[in-house]
């Protein structure tokens, strides 16, 4: 019991600080116009990840642990164990991947300086 509760502390450390330090980085490089389309795909991404996540894993339960060995158990089986590490591999090689690319960005992007003056023209105006 005491490890599934320091692992969601541990997702909740990680994820504190995807949802405040990236929300404020796309409201930061993104121009105004756009930030709002930006920030909706972002939470879109948050509430179907999971989702995509159970379908998978519920795929995936539906394969014997090992894969490579011939049994006699189905599924329906109580004795039947699901492959449910295949998930891990999927995604944690998925994640690796992403990755790459967004390792190569720059920290200012290259229009920076236009984004930066459309904010001081937002908040100038007066209403």
């Amino acid at each position: 019991y005491f490890l599934f509760i320091l692992a969601q502390v541990l997702i909740g450390i990680g994820a504190a600080a995807l949802f405040t330090i990236g929300t404020s980085y796309l409201d930061d490089i993104v121009h105004p116009q756009y930030v709002s389309i930006h920030l909706g795909i972002f939470y879109a991404c948050a509430v179907v990840g999971p989702a995509v996540g159970y379908g998978l894993g519920g795929a995936f339960l539906s394969i014997y642990v090992d894969p490579w060995k011939t049994t006699d158990l189905e599924p329906t089986d109580p004795g039947w164990v699901g492959a449910w590490w295949i998930c891990f591999i999927f995604s944690g090689t998925l994640s690796l991947l992403i990755s790459v690319p967004f390792l190569m960005f720059p920290r200012l992007l290259s229009d920076n300086d236009i984004v930066m003056e459309a904010r001081r023209k937002e908040m100038a105006k007066t209403y």
